[in-house]
């Protein structure tokens, strides 16, 4: 049961997380066509700042963060590990569901 308190409270700040940083971005993210050649180091390092929402039932805390787009996408694809993860070990249904 502990397991699964946890596993939901890191779920939800994860989502929490993604959903703060796709509401209200400074800055558009450039549309990636598939046939388009990785980001060059330049973009890489570019400093991007996104509004951050309050914890779900708070009006308090809001904030900007800025980080570089190569730290923006790392802990992007590291949430989407942790949430397959999850969906692996049977914690989380299936997305879409």
């Amino acid at each position: 049961m502990r397991n699964l308190v946890l596993s939901l409270a890191s779920t939800t700040a994860l989502l929490a997380w993604g959903i703060g940083a796709m509401a209200d971005p400074v800055e558009p993210a450039p549309t990636v066509s598939q046939t388009a050649p990785a980001a060059t180091t330049a973009d890489s390092d570019k400093v991007v700042c996104k509004a951050m929402g309050a914890t779900t039932g708070s009006r308090l805390g809001a904030h900007r963060e800025c980080k570089t787009q190569r730290e923006w996408d790392d802990a992007r694809l590291q949430s989407e590990k942790e949430i397959s993860k999850m969906e692996a070990q049977g914690n989380l249904g299936p997305r879409g569901n």
